[in-house]
């Protein structure tokens, strides 16, 4: 496992449609967390169903612990990764 410190990120742009706020969304974050967890799943790093094409490794995705739908109740960007598994 791995440590990692990070500094508050200020909160991204949203667009709205229908009354409801979908959240910027880094995609960097995401890749850093499965780049930090080789590829491996937090949950369980034995969990493995195939090899993707593309990287050549384990698949896996990362998602939010905290949904990006509660972005506007955080004063900061919850899209971190300190919050994708």
């Amino acid at each position: 496992k791995y440590v990692q410190t990070y500094n508050k990120k200020t909160k991204e742009k949203f667009t709205q449609k229908d009354g409801l706020k979908y959240w910027y969304r880094d995609r960097a974050v995401v890749q850093n967390v499965i780049n930090l967890s080789e590829s491996k799943c937090e949950y369980d790093d034995n969990h493995q169903y195939f090899i993707s094409n593309k990287t050549g490794r384990n698949y896996v995705e990362g998602h939010h612990l905290i949904p990006m739908k509660y972005q506007e109740y955080f004063d900061y960007s919850i899209d971190t990764e300190a919050n994708v598994v």
